[in-house]
């Protein structure tokens, strides 16, 4: 894709931005580094790390859409390098409450973020919460109520405490 000034790319991403006001990119790690295994290989356990031209792409996808807004997934055990990416071109990151919830505390939330209760591979809030054995629960509902969130509906609450984040856009999934 590099070869051809990653036109796939450009032309994809310009085109999902015509239609939509931001463009989630899934699996951002990855264009920092991404795992390569052999097309033989009957499962993904063996494979290598390789670098990926990140720069070099987002570089040619700004000068072509200069306007195209990305939120970068940004979830789970990534390397610092990949933060580094997402913040050079002033990507939007992600923080997903489901993932995140600490009943101990919740640390402030970084600049630029988008904030999900949960996202389409979780269950629903409150399904969630029910889940939770009930010490948990109760753990969740004082760590709300100490920050002022106390409607008793857990879910009322975890939809306040996400709009009142620092993040400049909050999803709610229709479910929640």
């Amino acid at each position: 894709m590099k070869k051809d000034k990653f036109t796939f790319w450009i032309e994809r991403l310009s085109y999902i931005g015509k239609t939509f006001d931001v463009v989630r990119v899934d699996h951002f790690r990855a264009f920092d580094t991404y795992w390569k295994i052999k097309a033989t290989c009957p499962t993904a356990i063996d494979g290598e790390w390789i670098e990926a031209p990140g720069y070099e792409l987002f570089d040619a996808l700004k000068e072509a859409n200069p306007d195209l807004e990305i939120v970068a997934e940004d979830l789970g055990d990534l390397r610092p390098e990949v933060l580094e990416l997402r913040d050079h071109y002033f990507f939007r990151g992600m923080r997903v409450i489901q993932f995140s919830f600490d009943p101990n505390g919740m640390g402030p939330d970084k600049d630029h973020l988008l904030v999900y209760t949960g996202t389409h591979d979780n269950a629903p809030i409150l399904s969630w919460y029910r889940e939770k054995p009930l010490a948990e629960r109760r753990a969740m509902l004082n760590c709300l109520k100490r920050m002022g969130y106390h409607k008793n509906s857990f879910m009322s609450d975890v939809i306040d405490y996400s709009l009142d984040s620092n993040a400049d856009m909050v999803i709610i999934p229709m479910f929640d």
